[in-house]
């Protein structure tokens, strides 16, 4: 008996150490219930969004390896090039121009690009505790499926969440955010995430009466963005970020009733989430409509008092939001961080909002907000 309690012991202290091999090691739930891990490591339709990932990630592992043994053998290639070319040789005039050149090139991308929500935040959402009576988890074989495999709900009874979940989860969220974001008016990434985190704890495989995936979606913001047009912009983009999803958008649903479309590990995850941010916008222009006359009339310009008054339009409390954010938006007119804490102290979705990021910011270790994104 007690030689069975020493293994059972030194098996639990091997799982939660930091060197468990990745497949091995759930983030969250029951590492028996393997059935969502294994969906997500099987080939997917070609132009999906899971195989998107998939080539991404396979990519980038023979780059990485390329590296290595080139570094092993003294020498480095230059992108775009097939030669390989040692250290001394680089000091030529012709490869440090193109060396300046793929820099610069690199600078300027960084800089046109939004910070990216990184994967520590992401598994610290995915690891918070979740009311066992607030969704469901399913898992569909395809978005026309109607009778999916009931998989529990997000919590530590759930289905098995490891690494290659959270890869999967934080680049298809930061690839919709960058898909769907506007220049001229750009989305908040952390505020996203907050949002988000919030809704489902981004567990994309839950659903209920009230919400379906990631984003939760009712059939009134899947209406809403229908109606407006909005899913064109995502359709039609050439932004490369864009076509993960374009595959997904191509099939046409019109409501959030049944729970496949929404949640399935693929098209469906594509879907939820272009959906969800294209709602949000449209949420957005008709709120600066709201406020515009305020905003126009304090000079206001920065786009984090539109995105703040947005999230006041969601809640059950959203109808008597409108004069918070007013006299928000009348009290710190000049002062990005007293509106925010304004709206936090005045609008009750917000303040959960704030609540359970500190929940994510725990379960990843992190103190800082701005630990959550990366350049």
């Amino acid at each position: 008996m007690l030689s069975h309690l020493l293994l059972l012991f030194i098996s639990m202290t091997f799982a939660q150490g930091r060197n468990v091999p990745a497949p091995l090691l759930c983030i969250q739930g029951d590492a028996s219930k393997t059935d969502l891990r294994d969906a997500l490591a099987r080939p997917a339709l070609k132009g999906s969004l899971l195989a998107a990932f998939q080539i991404e990630k396979r990519n980038a592992r023979s780059a990485q390896t390329a590296f290595s043994t080139r570094s092993l053998m003294g020498g480095v290639n230059i992108p775009g090039s097939d030669t390989q070319v040692s250290h001394k040789d680089c000091a030529s005039d012709h490869l440090s121009g193109v060396g300046h050149a793929i820099r610069h090139a690199h600078e300027l991308m960084t800089q046109t690009r939004l910070p990216q929500i990184s994967k520590t935040c992401v598994t610290g959402a995915l690891r918070r505790e979740n009311n066992p009576a607030d969704n469901t988890g399913f898992l569909c074989s395809s978005s026309e499926d109607i009778t999916p495999t009931p998989l529990g709900n997000p919590t530590r009874n759930g289905p098995c969440v490891e690494d290659n979940y959270a890869d999967y989860v934080t680049w298809s969220l930061n690839k919709a955010i960058s898909c769907v974001n506007d220049p001229k008016a750009p989305l908040d990434p952390l505020m996203i995430f907050k949002k988000m985190n919030n809704e489902s704890l981004l567990h994309f495989y839950t659903g209920d009466r009230n919400g379906k995936g990631a984003g939760q979606l009712t059939s009134i913001a899947v209406q809403d963005v229908n109606q407006l047009g909005l899913i064109e912009r995502v359709s039609t983009s050439t932004n490369p970020d864009c076509l993960p999803f374009q595959q997904a958008l191509s099939k046409e649903f019109n409501s959030a009733t049944q729970v496949c479309p929404w949640i399935e590990p693929s098209e469906g995850f594509a879907r939820n989430l272009i959906y969800s941010l294209l709602y949000f916008t449209a949420l957005r222009e008709s709120r600066t409509n709201d406020f515009q006359s305020a905003i126009t009339n304090l000079g206001i310009e920065n786009v984090a008092y539109r995105n703040y008054a947005t999230l006041a339009a969601y809640g059950a409390q959203r109808p008597n939001t409108r004069e918070n954010v007013l006299a928000a938006i009348r009290k710190n007119p000049r002062n990005v961080s007293a509106f925010q804490k304004q709206m936090t102290d005045t609008v009750p979705y917000i303040q959960q909002i704030e609540s359970k990021f500190k929940e994510a910011l725990l379960k990843a270790e992190l103190t800082d907000p701005a630990s959550c994104l990366e350049d």
